[in-house]
């Protein structure tokens, strides 16, 4: 069961259901209780006047009965019965009994006590047991003992039973009409408590993805719904800006790709104009192919990153000398390096083991040190520290001058495209998507890359796990 307000009124419904069921049937047994003591009642004062007509004359016992006193114990329909019992024997019967006896069953003479009996007519009949002391005259009571007498009296149950049924066809009746009435009461106030939902999922049909931001009210929601539709919000913001941003990365995509083509259709068409030398047209291939290169190295930067981000990138974890692999990452870059007169000063031992993905790992580095020989002044200094983390990890650290990043610009590093120039001079250099694809090979590597800026040197450093075994 799916709907809610179906689930709702179902629960509702069973509860009303045992609860009504329970509350009829406690009231049944507590009338039916009710009923049998006021009928035993009645048979017991029957018992008590018929042994007031019994009394003892020495060794002899006088039971003065008048029917005419008496007319409910007459030979008649719907009579009552009783028996009189001196010493455990039978001495007397009322006039409806005749040669008939009452079946005392689990009762005892001796002893008072009730029991439901089948009549001497086959009818249902309750019987009451009344042991009691006969009176005797003042002179006799030293003389002789009282005799062990008893007063049986049985009555038909008919009316009783059908008390008991009328009872319980109207607590059933009432209880069916007011799960019913209920039941209506149930279906107007959840469809009234269910209007807030409906008109949320109204509102929600109603969002456009262009204004995902704009979210739900949260005011008039039951307080249940609040944290829901909060939540709900939040994702909806969460979307909006991810929209945003695939927005802004298609229009950057769009912008990184159209300036080194078009200036390689401008270069093309400038050659193919006129006849030139051959010299001329290999110049020109060559300006074609290095604007061809990097536009491979933006698109192949954007497979990587999305394939990072949407954990297609399998990591090949293995024990790497870590010192090693910064120093291969650093052998494209020494000739830059020397036309600038770059100073590389290196500041860590000859060998450290790091559990990693070397391929991935040397990604990141690429990227760190073409952004430290790029952004570094000429005759700067490149720093690159190594420094141990307890027994269980290595942080690399790099910094260069030549800055002009600002603290509050630190965040805005690892987004895509971004770059501290805006105005894109060097568009075909730098793309802006170097630090984003080493922050995701990094978190990959269940590591993170963090900026800092002072006096105007940016450093960048992560941390790599190291086994200790293998640390020289």
């Amino acid at each position: 069961m799916k709907s809610l307000r179906a689930r709702l009124l179902l629960g509702t419904t069973l509860t009303m259901i045992l609860v009504l069921g329970l509350l009829g049937l406690a009231v049944d047994a507590a009338a039916h209780r009710t009923l049998e003591r006021q009928f035993d009642n009645t048979l017991l004062s029957a018992a008590h006047a018929i042994a007031s007509a019994v009394e003892q004359h020495g060794s002899e016992i006088h039971f003065e009965f008048d029917p005419r006193d008496f007319p409910e114990f007459d030979a008649r329909p719907h009579a009552s019965y009783f028996e009189l019992w001196v010493d455990g024997k039978r001495t007397a019967v009322s006039p409806s009994l005749n040669v008939r006896s009452l079946s005392h069953g689990m009762l005892t003479i001796g002893k008072a006590g009730f029991q439901n009996i089948l009549l001497p007519d086959n009818k249902n009949g309750r019987l009451a047991v009344f042991p009691f002391q006969p009176r005797l005259e003042d002179e006799d009571e030293t003389k002789y003992p009282p005799k062990l007498t008893a007063i049986m009296v049985a009555k038909e149950t008919e009316g009783l039973d059908e008390t008991l049924k009328t009872l319980r066809w109207m607590v059933g009746g009432l209880c069916a009409v007011a799960i019913v009435v209920c039941e209506a009461a149930l279906v107007i106030v959840v469809n009234r408590a269910m209007r807030p939902v409906n008109a949320a999922a109204r509102k929600i049909e109603s969002l456009h993805e262009t204004r995902l931001a704009s979210g739900i009210e949260v005011d008039g929601l039951p307080q249940e719904l609040q944290p829901i539709v909060e939540k709900l919000n939040g994702l909806l913001l969460r979307l909006d800006q991810a929209f945003g941003r695939e927005r802004a990365f298609t229009a950057d995509v769009a912008h990184e790709l159209r300036t080194p083509i078009a200036a390689l259709r401008t270069t093309l068409e400038v050659c193919r104009s006129k006849p030139r030398d051959p010299a001329i047209y290999a110049a020109t291939i060559d300006r074609s192919l290095k604007v061809i290169d990097s536009m491979q190295a933006v698109v192949e930067n954007l497979l990587l990153l999305a394939r990072a981000e949407s954990g297609q990138l399998p990591m090949t974890m293995a024990h790497v000398d870590f010192v090693d692999l910064v120093r291969e990452a650093w052998l494209p870059f020494e000739s830059r390096a020397r036309e600038k007169n770059l100073v590389f000063n290196w500041n860590f031992p000859e060998h450290f083991i790091v559990s990693c993905d070397a391929g991935k790992i040397r990604i990141v580095l690429t990227n760190l040190f073409d952004n430290a020989v790029s952004y570094t002044n000429a005759e700067g200094e490149i720093i690159v520290r190594l420094v141990e983390r307890g027994d269980t990890a290595v942080e690399f650290e790099i910094a260069n001058p030549g800055s002009q990043i600002t603290v509050d610009e630190i965040p805005r590093l690892f987004e895509r495209f971004w770059r501290k120039d805006q105005a894109r001079s060097q568009t075909g250099l730098h793309a802006g998507l170097g630090l984003s694809l080493c922050q995701r090979l990094l978190l990959l590597s269940n590591s993170a890359i963090t900026a800092k800026v002072q006096n105007n040197w940016l450093s960048m450093s992560f941390v790599l796990p190291r086994p200790n075994s293998h640390k020289t």
